[in-house]
């Protein structure tokens, strides 16, 4: 491995969590506070939809907010995983002689298939990595690298904008 990085949860994400589940009980605990007042029919359903309503936005605000994004170059290949645990999982891997190039920002206009290797939050800059995958496909990858990250790919030869 050449190098590594994390991009990893943060305070701010961690108060999002909160928020997010505490508006989630608020919107369950409202929804079935109003279905009751309108005494409409089948009261107990409505109930148990809420609450899975309420578990799904619970599940939702763990599983996005408490996820780390870790961006490696190692035997030729940017690997890009995440780390939602005690396992990483790649989400893709490029080999650095298919990157056409990283460019600031989302790279709107290049169709491609898009995946998302990026957290919603931390203030760090967006890039895009555009590169062809194994079935010669073109892709682009959102994420957030440092200024160190971005050195090393230029030294590999990768054309960074």
């Amino acid at each position: 491995m050449i190098y590594e990085e994390t991009v990893a949860v943060t305070e701010q994400d961690r108060k999002k969590i909160f928020v997010r589940i505490i508006c989630a009980l608020a919107a369950s605990y409202l929804l079935s506070g109003a279905y009751s007042a309108l005494k409409l029919p089948y009261g107990g359903l409505a109930r148990i939809v809420f609450l899975g309503i309420m578990v799904a936005a619970v599940y939702y605000a763990f599983r996005h907010g408490l996820i780390a994004y870790i961006y490696r170059i190692e035997d030729g290949k940017l690997l890009f995983a995440t780390n939602s645990g005690k396992f990483d999982k790649v989400l893709c891997e490029a080999e650095i002689a298919k990157v056409q190039y990283i460019t600031k920002g989302t790279a709107a206009s290049v169709e491609a298939i898009s995946l998302n290797a990026a957290k919603s939050s931390g203030g760090r800059e967006r890039y895009t990595c555009v590169y062809e995958d194994e079935k010669g496909k073109l892709c682009k990858l959102l994420f957030e690298p440092s200024e160190s990250y971005l050195e090393k790919v230029k030294q590999l030869g990768i054309e960074v904008r």
